[in-house]
């Protein structure tokens, strides 16, 4: 009889072990590629690397429904992926996406477009009214940031610096949240002073 006490413990003790092991191993990997993104009744992820959006917000209700839910989306991510190449039409002088059998998926409306970081891209419009406007597609398309700004920052990272004019510049997430108000001018905050947004001002109590 106390044998098979000791090999069921024994076989507890296994599975306890395994799904720890396993609870570690899966907060490893959600930690160290990934960055969760929160709003009042959802949750997301965002991959690290590419600032790729895998679990959108409005999906989840509780994260842990998004992290179970995580692997699956990041594989479905990768195998459906497009891989978008900016391209000038000489013609128009415009600028647009190719696919790699380079035919346009965006076709090419844009002043300036930059290489897409992850799921986004930065890219100009101009019209009579406004001049040139910046804002961020997805790869379909679609606004993510609406063009209202005189220059955003092409960057790889979860923040970007955006100008409203020479003498309002702040911080705007990926999405276009206001992070840092636009109260600098654009020497205070420019492009290549990764310090500056990275450390003074986007990570301090700033919760991802």
């Amino acid at each position: 009889m106390n044998k098979i006490i000791e090999k069921i413990c024994g076989i507890l003790v296994l599975i306890l072990g395994l799904f720890v092991i396993g609870e570690l191993s899966f907060a490893y990997f959600t930690d160290h590629f990934f960055y969760p993104i929160k709003s009042e009744n959802s949750f997301g992820f965002i991959e690290k690397k590419s600032r790729a959006t895998i679990i959108p917000l409005n999906k989840y209700s509780k994260r842990l429904y998004a992290q179970l839910a995580l692997p699956y989306e990041y594989a479905i991510y990768k195998l459906t992926d497009k891989k978008l190449t900016k391209s000038y039409d000489k013609k128009i002088k415009k600028y647009g996406y190719k696919d790699n059998r380079k035919h346009f998926i965006i076709k090419p409306k844009y002043v300036n477009a930059y290489d897409f970081m992850g799921d986004y891209a930065t890219v100009s419009i101009y019209n009579k009214s406004n001049g040139e406007k910046y804002g961020t597609i997805d790869k379909r398309g679609n606004w993510i940031v609406k063009p209202n700004y005189a220059y955003i920052c092409p960057s790889s990272r979860y923040y970007t610096r955006a100008c409203i004019d020479k003498n309002h510049c702040g911080v705007i997430d990926k999405f276009g949240n206001s992070v840092v108000l636009m109260t600098y001018s654009i020497n205070q905050l420019k492009c290549d002073n990764d310090l500056l947004c990275e450390k003074e001002f986007c990570t301090a109590g700033k919760s991802l």
